[in-house]
């Protein structure tokens, strides 16, 4: 129910005298096929039409009226039968709708003689003759004797606000029904329906009930008269924009309307009295490129009549064709712009039937406002710049109602505005050449930026959810400039006094969508200094120029400087010290020897490691390189040329470790006769003797000599008339050095060598210390104790020296006691001067001792007698032993060394160790079978020197014993 459409609408009017019966159908047709051209062919869409039946004066006299209206073209022709079906006269023979005054058919029509009343057709033919349309109606019976009873119901709907409902807001409608009969209606119900785009909110019936599932208002009954009229107020909320229908129409009634018919029935077709309609409008919201399109249900165009207005429904202005704002189309109204719209159907602006024809408004939307975000320059590397716009879309203003006819204030946003997406896109920049859109950058804010250099061109898109052509558009650019990459270089490290050489470049490729313009290059270095040149140098360096040079490119591109740096040490050695040169003289024809030229002292700066050497006698330039290189020291230089008496010159200088040059220093050279080598003579000495102070012998005249020891190039050597005595105490040959000089010219000879010669001094001879007992025989010593063949040996002994006796030399055992001797081994050699050396060991210690004899003596103690019985307890007993002595004894005259095997051989040795206290050896010897018999002891001392001592053991007579006779007497006892 968006839109209206037209409907035959019939009513009745009852004048004082007589009844007239008035029947106003009217048709809303548009005419969709008008090309057709056959008389037969029905109209479609069906022409438009209004009939009119008046009554007549009386029920005798013919002059009931038939009038139709509403005819859209005044060619149509009109044609008129009685029936259900039309019989009249054909397309030619009918009159025209101009020829019809005022518009009648026939007005000598008699009043019908039965109810319901006499039925008629009236045909309509296009102007061309193309098609027709028929309608079939009733002239109603009148009954002039009594007053009719009837039911006659008809309903009008208002609504409040009555203008423009914004989208939101609620709109109260009032349904009134009145029955202008003269019956009581029965069994009435009503059908209220209403559009999508309203909700239902409430109903306030004044009878009966409503029912919003089935759209049914229950009423009952109606009674005749303006004071039985019932009503049923509706409250709805407005939730779409556009065009919203209400209508009520009667559904059911006991009674039979003559005018109208409940729903469904013949006469639904037409608009009825008893039919009911309304419109809602909410404005629409109108952005550059919407197009609404006002369309009627009918879909009936025919003689529509479409307006605009641009003052709030003030004025008017018909639109036709194709506009700027809107256009005519055979299906509707396009609307292109702002404004208020309606339309009319029929000769006259003012003969809509219902609300204007539904007016709708057309408002300004509220699209997002989006700021232009400022184009960004940044060069390579910077931090990422804000691109960011702003959606100034404030909405609605507390007057924008009254600027546009809305009868209540509009809030800022309704509640399909004010909600807005975002989207970037790339915009065919130089570097994103692509419309495509940005993933996630969904806000005011573009977040993801590039990095590499270009030209980046962007497109923020806002639209409206839900309106898309309310929407904006915003454009920025990004530009990221390349930055150079400088490189700086130097000569460094620069030595003092040379020239420092600097340059730089650009490492970085060019971007050919903003490349790299020209540099502009600027240095800073220390000491105040600066270039304009990406290339420069500075001469005579100093130490104040050492440090940082700071080398800046710059350019200027999109009006954004872009600039680096870079840096680089340039370190300014200072010059090593010059050298201190040995000015030396040689001798003539000497062979010649290197130049020497020694560090700094005292150092001023610093000394180097190296020297560098010119021949003069001219002094070198700068770019003169040098003859030859050395280490610095004593003679490491070129050789001096001793060819030709006289004086030379050589130039030399400093370099150190970082290849820095020293002023030059120079070498003076002079050459005189070279003397002759002093007179020495190889000497020799023993290992480990005393040695003599070196000698030589130089020239007669103003000469001395010049030592070096063992080492030759020990410069400057020692001048002293002798050398320190050699050392002994390695054997072997070893070479010694001396020259002489001239003391007037200072010209030294070449060095002459000799050998000194330390000749092998045997080891002492490893002679064993002999040891005896007293009156032992000794031994003369031992002679194979020689360490060499042809050494010999010197035995001192009791006399001085006994010098290489024939046979060594033999102890005396004669007395006890210790007694030291000495003994050395004798090398022989050959001295460098022909005579004999001799080279005798150390003394070897020899200790001769002489020990004492046991003095101990053997008692033997004979045996005793028990009666006349012998004990065999005879003993040995030792008197003066020592504590540490040892004895062994056995039977016989001599000291049997066999130890014996058991008490009863007697013959054998019986140890006895250590020796009792007392002394007895032995106490259990038998009594001598025979006068005596002869015990050898044997007593061996600490040092184990021995005595036999033989004893007799008397034998025991125990006849009488003791050597008399005890008196006795013998008594029988028993």
């Amino acid at each position: 129910m968006e839109n209206n459409y037209l409907k035959i609408r019939l009513a009745s009017v009852f004048g004082e005298k007589t009844s007239v019966w008035v029947a106003s159908l009217t048709l809303a047709f548009l005419m969709l096929f008008a090309h057709l051209s056959t008389y037969a062919q029905v109209c479609n869409p069906a022409l438009a039409m209004t009939i009119t039946t008046f009554d007549a004066s009386d029920s005798v006299t013919a002059n009931a009226k038939i009038k139709v209206s509403g005819i859209q073209n005044s060619a149509s022709r009109i044609g008129l039968s009685v029936g259900n079906s039309y019989s009249g006269p054909a397309f030619g023979a009918s009159p025209t709708y101009a020829s019809l005054v005022g518009g009648i058919v026939d007005s000598t029509l008699q009043t019908p003689a039965t109810a319901p009343g006499r039925q008629y057709t009236l045909r309509v033919y296009n102007f061309d003759g193309s098609c027709f349309t028929d309608s079939t109606f009733y002239l109603p019976y009148v009954n002039y004797n009594y007053t009719p009873q009837f039911v006659d119901i008809e309903t009008t709907i208002t609504r409040s606000p009555s203008g423009d409902v914004p989208m939101g807001d609620t709109v109260t409608v009032t349904v009134a029904v009145i029955n202008r009969g003269s019956l009581t209606a029965t069994g009435v119900t009503f059908e209220v329906a209403y559009a999508a785009g309203l909700t239902y909110f409430s109903n306030v019936p004044s009878i009966g009930t409503y029912s919003d599932a089935t759209k049914i208002w229950n009423i009952g009954s109606i009674a005749p008269g303006p004071g039985g009229t019932v009503s049923l107020t509706m409250r709805y909320i407005v939730t779409t924009r556009g065009i919203k229908e209400i209508t009520a129409e009667t559904l059911t009634l006991d009674q039979l309307d003559l005018d109208s018919g409940p729903k469904p029935t013949i006469q639904d077709a037409n608009i009825e009295d008893d039919e009911g309609q309304i419109c809602i409008t909410t404005h629409r919201d109108w952005c550059p490129g919407d197009e609404y399109t006002f369309t009627l249900a009918s879909g009936i165009y025919t003689d529509v009549v479409w307006q605009r207005s641009t003052d709030n429904g003030a004025t008017w202005s018909t639109i036709t064709g194709t506009n700027t704002f809107a256009d005519v189309t055979g299906s509707g109204l396009v609307i292109k712009q702002m404004g208020d719209y309606k339309y009319y159907k029929d000769s006259s602006a003012l003969s809509c039937g219902f609300e204007g024809c539904c007016p709708i408004k057309v408002i300004p939307g509220l699209p997002p406002i989006l700021t232009t975000p400022t184009n960004q320059v940044i060069c390579f590397g910077a931090p990422a710049p804000v691109i960011e716009s702003a959606n100034t879309q404030a909405g609605y203003t507390s007057t924008t109602n009254d600027t546009y006819g809305i009868q209540d204030e509009l809030p800022p946003f309704l509640s399909d505005q004010g909600s807005f997406r975002y989207q970037w896109w790339n915009n065919n920049g130089p570097s994103n050449p692509t419309l495509d859109s940005l993933t996630g950058e969904d806000t005011l804010r573009l977040n993801t930026l590039p990095t590499a250099p270009g030209i980046y061109h962007y497109r923020l898109v806002s639209e409206q959810n839900g309106h898309i052509s309310c929407r904006d558009t915003t454009e920025v650019t990004f530009t990221i400039n390349e930055l150079p990459i400088p490189v700086a270089s130097s000569n460094s490290p620069v030595c003092a006094e040379d020239t420092i050489f600097l340059q730089a470049y650009n490492s970085e490729p060019s971007n050919p969508i903003n490349p790299i313009l020209p540099l502009t290059w600027s240095w800073l270095g220390p000491d105040g200094w600066t270039s304009a040149d990406s290339v420069d140098r500075r001469l005579l360096a100093t130490e104040a120029m050492e440090g940082n040079y700071v080398v800046r490119a710059a350019y200027t591109a999109n009006t954004l400087e872009c600039a680096s740096t870079d840096t680089v040490f340039v370190t300014i050695n200072p010059l090593p010290d010059r050298p201190n040169a040995i000015d030396t003289a040689y001798c003539q024809f000497i062979a010649a020897k290197r130049l020497s030229a020694l560090l700094s002292s005292p150092v001023i700066d610093h000394n180097g490691d190296s020297l560098r050497w010119w021949h003069g006698p001219v002094l070198p330039t700068s770019v003169d390189l040098p003859d030859t290189t050395s280490l610095i020291g004593h003679n490491v230089g070129p050789f001096a040329n001793t060819a030709i008496v006289g004086q030379d010159l050589w130039f030399v200088a400093q370099v150190d470790a970082n290849n820095c040059q020293s002023h030059l220093d120079t070498v003076r050279i002079d050459i005189w006769d070279q003397p002759d080598m002093p007179t020495v003579q190889d000497v020799a000495w023993c290992q480990d003797y005393p040695s003599a102070p070196l000698t030589a012998v130089h020239s007669p005249g103003n000469y001395a000599l010049i030592w070096y020891g063992l080492d030759k190039t020990d410069l400057p050597g020692d001048s002293t008339v002798t050398y320190p005595a050699p050392p002994t105490g390695v054997v072997g040959t070893f070479t010694y050095w001396v020259s002489q000089y001239d003391s007037t010219h200072n010209c030294q000879s070449d060095t002459i060598d000799f050998d000194v010669i330390i000749h092998d001094t045997p080891v002492q001879p490893n002679a064993a210390d002999p040891v005896y007992c007293l009156n032992q025989t000794a031994t003369p010593f031992d002679h194979t104790i020689l360490q060499a063949p042809n050494d010999y040996l010197t035995w001192y002994w009791l006399t001085d020296s006994l010098a290489r006796p024939a046979t060594p030399p033999t102890p005396s055992t004669a007395v006890a006691g210790a007694t030291w001797g000495y003994v050395t081994q004798t090398k022989m050699y050959l001295s460098p001067i022909n005579d004999t050396l001799r080279c005798e060991s150390p003394r070897e210690p020899f200790l001769v001792t002489v020990n004492p004899l046991p003095v101990a003596t053997v008692i033997p103690v004979s045996a005793i007698c028990l009666g006349t019985l012998t004990q065999n307890n005879g003993m040995l007993v030792l008197n003066r032993f020592r504590d540490n002595d040892t004895a062994a004894w056995n039977l016989g005259n001599t000291y049997n060394p066999t130890a014996s095997t058991g008490p009863a051989d007697l013959a054998g040795n019986h140890l006895v160790n250590p020796i009792p206290s007392h002394g007895i050896l032995v106490s259990n010897l038998p009594n001598p079978s025979g006068p005596s018999d002869n015990y050898t002891v044997r007593v061996t001392n600490e040092f184990g020197c021995i005595i036999d001592v033989t004893e007799p053991l008397i034998a025991k007579d125990c006849t009488c014993p003791g050597g008399y006779c005890e008196p006795a007497t013998v008594t029988k006892t028993k």
